[in-house]
């Protein structure tokens, strides 16, 4: 099993205002990273990391999308490494592979996510 952890717990301070919110094309850019890894076959399941007021909404949003691989969205912590080792924690303990993605970064496509993954099936690691 491949789960991806998509990491969208920061608090976008040196933005000045939440940019996982912001639409590119008319779509929240959090919800057009979601979306690539829901449309990559090569992914099972979903971990969304987000901030603790946000776990709700983030959950109905991924819920009214139609987002069927999703299989937690959990609280991230005060640091991205940790933010990233709530998601970890909370993959499916099937889980042999792991796609660790910043949510702030939109244009991901499933068939880049599917080339990283069959890198790291053969390297062991991988990066985008």
């Amino acid at each position: 099993m491949t789960s991806a952890v998509i990491v969208a717990a920061g608090s976008s301070r040196r933005m000045g205002f939440d940019k996982l919110a912001v639409e590119l094309a008319g779509v929240p850019v959090l919800a057009r990273s979601i979306r690539a890894f829901q449309d990559c076959e090569a992914i099972d399941r979903i971990i969304v990391v987000t901030a603790d007021d946000r776990v709700a909404k983030v959950s109905r949003r991924c819920e009214d999308s139609g987002i069927s691989k999703l299989h937690a969205v959990v609280a991230g912590a005060a640091e991205r490494h940790l933010s990233v080792h709530c998601g970890l924690v909370s993959a499916p303990t099937e889980t042999r592979l792991v796609a660790v993605h910043d949510g702030a970064r939109p244009l991901v496509t499933p068939a880049s996510i599917t080339r990283c993954i069959e890198a790291a099936l053969v390297h062991r690691a991988a990066s985008l």
